[in-house]
């Protein structure tokens, strides 16, 4: 299993930042690599929704995730039902009534054999990358609309 913790203080509220980053339509503007984020079923926001999603990370990677928990303002968490095994908790926590600290903790695991040894070995130089784009990417977009 592969640890990543992230995190970035972005000048938005608790709550715009929380938001901005819960609703599924926004993950392709900051998710490095992301080609396809959608809903599957009826729910699209908070507990129990899930999403198919697609990305392209030195590989392509597919998955089906679930929203695990989900505290509105504060935390929600994602766990792979499907294809690539990933978690992920996002957390929020207020700086000051301007600013928001934005935590991310990722974890994925290569199942067993000779395609996963090769496919980590694809993916693994372009996870730092990934992140520090990601954590760039998501900190700007939540500025500008919360800016607006």
């Amino acid at each position: 299993m592969v640890d990543v913790h992230a995190s970035a203080v972005c000048a938005a509220s608790r709550e715009q930042a929380f938001a901005y980053i819960a609703d599924y339509r926004h993950v392709g503007t900051w998710l490095y690599g992301v080609k396809r984020f959608v809903p599957v079923g009826d729910l699209d926001y908070g507990l129990d929704s899930v999403f198919d999603a697609a990305l392209t990370i030195g590989a392509p990677i597919k998955t089906r995730v679930k929203v695990v928990e989900f505290t509105e303002g504060e935390q929600f968490a994602f766990d792979s039902i499907k294809g690539f095994v990933c978690s992920s908790t996002w957390r929020f926590e207020s700086v000051d009534a301007t600013s928001t600290r934005v935590s991310a903790d990722i974890s994925y695991t290569l199942p067993g054999g000779i395609a996963s040894k090769a496919l980590g070995k694809a993916i693994e130089p372009f996870v730092g990358i990934a992140v520090k784009h990601s954590v760039g990417a998501l900190q700007r977009e939540i500025e500008a609309t919360a800016g607006r």
